[in-house]
This record gives structure tokens, C-alpha cells and sequence, in this order.
């Protein structure tokens, strides 16, 4: 009979403190959701969005200058290199027959 007890006991003080764990997870999750100043732009005024973090920002305005420099790469001629280099080491490491 004592090691009945024992378990009916040990399944109280689980329960118990599952419970208890399931209301603070519960109450922070709610905190979390109440804290939210918004949900999408629609919550924010006209010149605002909602950013990742819930909260209203003002939408930046970013104007063109004529003095940007436009970078632009040619990558053929490092691909030319890279692809002679590769054809290279496989004729190295081919076994002759």
C-alpha cells in the first residue's frame, strides 16, 4: 500500500506543477501579445509601417543623389581562369591508361 500512495502522490505534485508551468507560459505568451503596439501596417498611421519588432516606425525616405558611383563586376574573365584551372587539375588527376 505505501508504494500506492507513494505514486498517487508523486502524480498530485506532477500534475501541480505542470499546471502551474502551463499559467506562467500562458501569462507570459498573453503579456506578449498585449505588449504588441501593432499587428500590420494597417494599425500604424499613413506615413508609418510595422516593423519586425510590433512597433509603428516612420517609413524612410531615401533620395536619389548624382553623385552615386554604380559599381558594376565583370566576372568572365575570373570564370575563363577558373574553368581552365578546373579542366587543368583533371587532366593531372585523370589515371593514364
Amino acid at each position: 500500500m505505501k508504494n500506492k500512495k507513494a505514486q498517487i502522490s508523486t502524480f498530485i505534485i506532477v500534475t501541480i506543477l505542470a499546471f502551474i508551468v502551463g499559467v506562467v507560459i500562458t501569462g507570459i505568451w498573453i503579456y506578449d501579445i498585449s505588449t504588441k503596439e501593432c499587428k500590420s501596417n494597417a494599425d500604424c498611421g499613413k506615413s508609418n509601417y510595422c516593423g519586425g519588432d510590433h512597433a509603428c516606425h516612420i517609413i524612410p525616405i531615401i533620395q536619389e543623389s548624382s553623385d552615386v558611383d554604380i559599381i558594376q563586376n565583370n566576372y568572365g574573365i575570373a570564370g575563363f581562369i577558373l574553368g581552365i584551372s578546373i579542366i587543368i587539375s583533371s587532366l593531372i588527376i585523370k589515371p593514364k591508361k
